[in-house]
């Protein structure tokens, strides 16, 4: 008899356990997060579910300066010529989101990068829980981006104050976040 109700208490909880994994997602996010977490405890990541509506700042780069206006308009201008690469229509650039800001978008949808500029640096946020394509193609984008940074940092024919960019000391912050992203540049 015993042995009985050891069965079905342990039977009891592995369904509870499993309908669990199965309830609905409060947020639009992705359910198979919630069931990977309910099957496996958290084992492969976190277990929160991803909020789309939440920014995660994944590369910072702290500036002595930044003329925000010219730097954004520069960076526009390279995000419009960079929308159809890897193909046509892969990424669309909305540089009109914000006076400092510009966003940008992947053709699958998964999330959205935006690129923050102040004063002291510039900030780079994703929304969303982004597709592992969209992580390699953004990857390949931000190594763009990092070169002109870089160029636009270091130029020497423009004296050092007149810069659109001046990367604060010890001067290596672009290459630290050049090390974050996941694919490396060749």
């Amino acid at each position: 008899m015993s042995r009985l109700l050891i069965c079905f208490f342990l039977s009891f909880a592995m369904v509870q356990s499993l309908t669990g994994a199965f309830s609905p997602v409060k947020s639009n996010s992705r359910p198979s997060v919630r069931l990977q977490n309910g099957l496996f405890g958290g084992l492969f990541g976190d277990s929160k579910p991803v909020d789309p509506d939440a920014p995660n700042r994944f590369l910072e780069i702290p500036a002595k300066s930044i003329k925000p206006g010219p730097l954004r308009f520069f960076l526009g201008v390279y995000l419009v010529g960079e929308q159809n690469k890897p193909e046509p229509g892969a990424w669309q650039a909305n540089t009109n989101a914000g006076d400092d800001i510009l966003e940008l978008y992947y053709q699958d949808g998964s999330a959205k990068t935006t690129i923050g500029l102040s004063e002291y640096g510039v900030t780079f946020d994703r929304y969303g829980a982004p597709s592992l394509q969209y992580l390699l193609q953004e990857s390949v984008l931000l190594h763009g981006i990092l070169d002109e940074l870089n160029s636009l940092a270091f130029l020497e024919d423009v004296e050092e104050e007149k810069r659109l960019i001046r990367i604060a000391d010890p001067g290596d912050a672009i290459d630290k976040a050049r090390e974050k992203l996941p694919a490396r540049k060749e």
